[in-house]
């Protein structure tokens, strides 16, 4: 009873998180998170680098796990669950048309979105069919070291989802190289709205994400203990 299980509720595993109650949307506190639990170990691989993500609205199969090893590259594989893509039971491979650059790829309605290697393309991908939808320019975004995050890794351009919809952060020469957020037109790629921050130089950034369009900026990507050290409200600009 409050929930089930299927996409239309909040949180699959909790009651307590349904459509009915006002923790499901990011409500008028903006959905701010309070607290960061501690990391849990769900799978190993030979490489050091690389990403594994969801589709948050789950349209092509609730759980479906999408894998892309390091951080450049051109094959995708597929796993029908956690605990399949915990247990190296991949479902499906493919080689992408383009490759890819950094680790910030993302699955969002049925399409994969990441950056075009060498360029600063974005691509959309269907998941489904296997075939590249659009291959658009990023206007004034560095790509293959030139904005990365702290780590490297040709991590300009990041992706990323959220309730509200399809983000992407990178840098601009115009910005001094801190870091921009862009929403984007899933249709067609287009940028909606950009904020330029006052952040730190987006090079001695761990990493970003965000939530119910709050931006949060971590300090360092690799130390036993970190810190959310900024955060950038869309919803205010501030």
């Amino acid at each position: 009873s409050g929930y089930v299980a299927d996409a239309t509720d909040c949180d699959d595993e909790d009651a307590l998180v349904n459509p009915d109650e006002d923790n499901c949307d990011c409500g008028a506190d903006g959905g701010d998170i309070v607290s960061v639990s501690t990391p849990v170990l769900q799978s190993t691989n030979g490489s050091i680098y690389g990403n594994w993500f969801a589709d948050p609205l789950g349209t092509l199969g609730i759980g479906k796990i999408w894998e892309m090893v390091s951080y450049n590259g051109t094959t995708i594989v597929e796993y029908d669950s956690l605990s399949d893509f915990n247990a190296g039971r991949a479902s499906d491979s493919w080689t992408l048309t383009y490759g890819w650059d950094g680790t910030g790829a993302v699955a969002y309605d049925g399409y994969l979105y990441y950056n075009k290697t060498g360029t600063a393309n974005m691509i959309k991908y269907d998941l489904d069919s296997h075939t590249t939808i659009l291959d658009v320019r990023l206007p004034g975004a560095g790509f293959r070291n030139t904005y990365h995050y702290e780590w490297g890794g040709y991590s300009d351009i990041d992706f990323a989802s959220d309730e509200t919809g399809l983000w992407v952060f990178y840098s601009t020469s115009s910005n001094s190289g801190r870091l921009v957020i862009s929403k984007l037109n899933e249709s067609d790629l287009s940028v909606t709205t950009t904020w330029n921050t006052n952040s730190e130089s987006k090079t001695a950034m761990g990493q970003a994400f965000i939530v119910c369009g709050v931006v949060y900026m971590i300090d360092s990507h690799g130390g036993t203990s970190t810190t959310i050290n900024r955060k950038y409200d869309t919803n205010t600009s501030t």
